[in-house]
């Protein structure tokens, strides 16, 4: 996470967490509600890109917030660098959830994306401790805000079913 790091490297990281948190909406929502249909697919992806926006960003302004001497060493960016490093460790869960969703038949997605999440939230706080700042508040409040958002993300399941269920009776699909 050095300033070295290239602009392909970040979004390469970027682009890796949401595609993660896509997947794992996808899963969710196709798991959680009966009828196949794309339209659930899609929804699931929404709210999975929703959701990284979320995380990611709350958790990149609060790591900016509590770190003013960061910020003023290495600018703005700082904690969205860190944030999008970290969140890039979600890539074996995402990949574990569709191999025990399809070929295991193990509905477990929700198990790991919140795995996933809480080791994304424990690996920013490992490249906020590379800038040089290992201080306890670098590791614990990337955790807080990953167990927040992991709490929210499997409660969320029963709200998705609902909602699922809701579209495909309102538009037949």
């Amino acid at each position: 996470m050095e300033e070295k790091t290239s602009t392909a490297s970040r979004l390469g990281a970027r682009m890796t967490a949401m595609a993660c948190f896509c997947l794992f909406g996808a899963l969710n929502m196709v798991s959680a509600v009966p009828k196949f249909s794309i339209v659930i697919i899609l929804l699931g992806i929404l709210v999975g890109f929703v959701f990284a926006l979320i995380t990611m960003k709350l958790m990149a302004v609060v790591i900016s917030i509590a770190n003013n001497d960061l910020r003023q060493q290495y600018g703005n960016g700082f904690a969205g660098q860190a944030v999008e490093q970290g969140m890039a460790y979600l890539f074996p869960f995402a990949i574990l959830a569709f191999l025990a969703e399809y070929f295991l038949h193990w509905p477990g997605t929700m198990l790991f994306a919140s795995a996933g999440i809480m080791t994304a939230g424990a690996s920013v706080g490992a490249e906020i401790a590379k800038l040089g700042k290992p201080k306890m508040k670098n590791f614990i409040l990337p955790i807080i805000v990953a167990f927040l958002m992991s709490t929210i993300w499997m409660m969320s399941t029963g709200f998705l079913s609902i909602a699922g269920g809701a579209l495909i009776t309102l538009f037949r699909l």
